[in-house]
């Protein structure tokens, strides 16, 4: 027995799962492309793993798996809108080792999708399903809501700061009050210099005081001739 062609076709097979992994993402990245440009921000579909399959992974369930692609479960679509980004769970998800099939499951329905064209029109039926409309309404509804409070946080912030500075004003004004208060009771700074420029005043003499002309008259006639 030639267990060698045995390898080979294990190879082969390998490079065919490469391939339709390589198909799947393609589609995914053409989808996401699209939805980057609704209107009400930048909408995001990727594939994901739900709390019961990390559990499941962990505890050996699905022992042999070697790719997080064949550990997704679930179709999850987030919204961005500006640095905020919103997450809604919208549909189930299975990947076969090979690649093929993948299987959609929403509104009750599953799709299994063997190629690329299925796949394509699988995903088209999702994104028109009501449920993904709902979910695109949820997480529109959030966005607003978070843009609302943001706004009104922002206005709280710009109150309390007119009214720190108000506060901060009202108590600078008596402290500018007696500065001009205590301005005008003191020498001006030209007055100073003034004064300083003419240096000490100088001593006036005292006048001598003078005689009263009936005394000098006294004294002529108290005179012997």
């Amino acid at each position: 027995m030639d267990f060698l062609k045995f390898v080979n076709k294990g190879v082969e097979k390998s490079r065919k799962s490469q391939e339709a992994i390589s198909e799947v993402n393609e589609v995914f990245k053409q989808v996401n492309t699209d939805l980057k440009k609704y209107p009400g921000g930048e909408l995001h579909l990727e594939r994901s793993i739900s709390g019961y399959a990390r559990v499941a992974s962990i505890t050996g369930t699905l022992a042999g798996v070697e790719s997080e692609y064949l550990m997704h479960d679930r179709l999850v679509l987030s919204l961005k809108v500006k640095n905020s980004v919103f997450v809604e769970d919208i549909a189930g998800w299975k990947q076969r080792i090979d690649g093929y099939p993948c299987i959609l499951k929403f509104d009750g329905q599953e799709l299994s999708c063997s190629n690329p064209v299925h796949l394509i029109s699988g995903m088209s039926e999702l994104l028109a399903s009501i449920g993904f409309g709902n979910a695109v309404n949820r997480l529109t509804k959030k966005a607003l809501e978070s843009a609302d409070l943001n706004k009104r946080d922002a206005s709280q912030d710009d109150r309390s700061a007119t009214r720190a500075s108000t506060s901060r004003s009202a108590a600078a004004t008596p402290a500018r009050a007696l500065a001009k208060a205590t301005s005008r009771v003191t020498t001006s700074p030209a007055e100073g210099t003034a004064a300083a420029k003419a240096g000490p005043a100088k001593p006036v003499a005292a006048k001598a005081p003078r005689k009263s002309r009936r005394r000098e008259s006294d004294d002529n006639e108290s005179t012997p001739g």
